[in-house]
């Protein structure tokens, strides 16, 4: 009799807390615009709000003027294309992977890797790399490209390589761009003077 009274109170205490473990295990840290966003929209969704309904709302709030969840670049990447930005929250959901989200999106719309790159970078810097990697095998845009993309989104030069997105190894970092050229820079160039 004991059992069956534990085994109902198991039953009944088992999805209250498989529902806290899922919106502990949401992609990222909580220091990534994108994973404060992924938890808003889970918790509308756990109220009773649509997928669909859940991740247009948070998007309208993110963006409100005096929303801080995002930057004013990323509210700006966000905004320029509501309808990617939610396909982008659409994959998270199902995925909770920004490399697959990333590679899903690139793949489907090719035309707009570049705005997929810059939106995965700027919602989760940390995480730029799996946004290049994305983008590199959904086969649209090469590695160095990729690489581009996210240096000009924000990203940190010093946490993404170009041989990761193309799926080589690891073994040094590129160097920063804005590095000079020359025989003064960094980037090496001809050392000869100049005969004008």
């Amino acid at each position: 009799m004991l059992n069956r009274y534990f085994i109902s109170c198991l039953l009944l205490i088992l999805p209250f807390t498989l529902a806290a473990q899922e919106q502990l295990a949401v992609y990222g840290d909580d220091n990534q615009p994108g994973t404060r966003i992924h938890k808003q929209i889970l918790g509308d969704m756990d109220a009773g709000a649509s997928q669909n309904d859940a991740v247009s709302n948070t998007i309208d709030i993110a963006l409100e003027k005096n929303a801080t969840i995002l930057s004013a670049e990323a509210k700006s990447t966000v905004a320029l294309d509501k309808e990617l930005s939610a396909s982008f929250f659409q994959e998270m959901l199902l995925s909770n992977s920004l490399i697959d989200a990333v590679k899903v999106l690139s793949e489907l719309n090719a035309g707009k890797v570049v705005q997929v790159v810059t939106l995965a970078v700027q919602l989760y810097p940390n995480f730029a790399q799996e946004a290049i990697d994305g983008a590199t095998l959904a086969g649209v845009i090469p590695a160095q490209d990729a690489l581009l993309v996210a240096l000009q989104a924000g990203a940190d030069p010093s946490t993404i390589t170009e041989a990761a997105a193309a799926g080589g190894e690891v073994t040094t970092l590129i160097a920063p761009l804005g590095a000079g050229t020359g025989a003064g820079g960094t980037g090496g160039g001809d050392t000869t003077a100049s005969t004008n």
